[in-house]
């Protein structure tokens, strides 16, 4: 009998802890997940990539009465899609420290700059659904070596996980921030050529008779 008092003190503890851990508004992750590379158009073109200190840094955190002490850290996957994307799109990518192209006569044709825009969360029990879900927009700018602007737009992702799959509230935001960066990588290779201006810098940097599939 004692072993048996025992063995449900043991067991109601930890239902108790679990609970306390679901109910517990505080979150601190550290994002981790497979960003797969979608499949990709390969332009004839050498591409400087510019990551301002906002797109490095910035690490989403609140402190409210709803979300206590939120501190979540996406810093290294969000570099990561672009540093898988963009050489199987250009033939050569060399990381650049302005939105100038260098004074060491290295060939670059335009150079990219993402910047994080904003990031959200929403939680099953504050939509009322079944799904944690979020939200991640950038800005992308594409330059002219000389630092003149050829486009810029906006780009968002969306990604969101069943709540029956996870048991914990930080493995249900990790997966759909990862979620939210597989959906952004996958609309950045397919609209590239479709934001403004950007087919006509294409068309202007390349032969068309050589390349007519991206004429």
């Amino acid at each position: 009998m004692k072993k048996f008092h025992t063995t449900l003190t043991r067991v109601l503890s930890c239902v108790l802890l679990a609970l306390i851990s679901a109910c517990s508004s505080s979150v601190k992750l550290q994002v981790k997940g497979e960003l797969p590379t979608p499949l990709a158009t390969l332009y004839p073109l050498n591409l400087g990539v510019h990551y301002t200190d906002n797109f490095l840094n910035q690490i989403y955190q609140e402190n409210t009465k709803e979300r206590e002490n939120w501190n979540i850290d996406y810093r290294q996957p969000r570099k990561t899609l672009f540093d898988q994307i963009l050489p199987t799109m250009f033939q050569s990518v060399l990381p650049v420290t302005t939105v100038s192209a260098p004074t060491d006569g290295t060939a670059i044709d335009a150079i990219l700059e993402p910047d994080l825009v904003e990031t959200q969360f929403a939680l099953p029990d504050e939509t009322q659904t079944d799904n944690y879900e979020a939200w991640i927009k950038y800005t992308i700018k594409l330059y002219q070596p000389d630092g003149k602007l050829i486009s810029e737009w906006q780009l968002t992702g969306y990604g969101k996980t069943p709540t029956a799959m996870f048991t914990s509230k930080t493995d249900g935001l990790n997966t759909a921030v990862t979620y939210a960066l597989r959906d952004i990588g996958a609309r950045f290779v397919l609209d590239f050529r479709k934001a403004p201006g950007v087919q006509q810098w294409i068309v202007g940097k390349i032969n068309c008779a050589e390349y007519p599939y991206l004429c």
